[in-house]
């Protein structure tokens, strides 16, 4: 007997990892522009279709926890934000290593969520790890280390 596809519940359709992504990419797009409960319905639809496809501990939902977690910090909802990059940067470091640049994202988004609380100290040495992580991949010129290095508070 073929394996059951389990079915999203708002569309009955078959969940799959391009819907998943789809509503990921759409709930985004929603946060840039404001529209947040339609973009925080979407952004969990995603997370729970791809928990429900690949299981808690796949690295898809770390993306889908790092697109939540900018979500809410869109929206000044700190802890929030905080709680989801933190589960990020845990999945992206079991899955590729300390040195990925997507732990370095992860470091720089929980460095903007630090900002955001005027947790000063604890932005910066985000900023930093995220930054020796990032110039050996791509060099110190590039955009990402030069945005790193321009935007850290300085009121220290």
């Amino acid at each position: 007997m073929p394996a059951r596809t389990p079915k999203c519940e708002a569309h009955s359709r078959p969940r799959c990892s391009l819907t998943a992504t789809l509503d990921d990419s759409h709930g985004s797009a929603l946060s840039h522009k404001k529209r947040h409960e339609e973009a925080l319905r979407l952004l969990r639809r995603s997370l729970d279709a791809r928990i429900e496809l690949w299981g808690p501990d796949h690295p898809s939902v770390a993306d889908s926890y790092t697109n939540l977690g900018v979500a809410y910090l869109a929206q000044g909802k700190y802890a929030q934000a905080h709680s989801y990059q933190q589960q990020a940067l845990a999945l992206y470091r079991k899955h590729f290593g300390q040195d990925s640049w997507r732990v370095g994202d992860a470091l720089y988004n929980l460095g903007e969520v630090a900002t955001h609380e005027e947790h000063y100290p604890e932005a910066a040495r985000y900023y930093q790890q995220s930054l020796q992580i990032y110039e050996p991949l791509v060099g110190r010129a590039t955009s990402t280390s030069s945005k790193t290095s321009w935007c850290w508070p300085k009121p220290w």
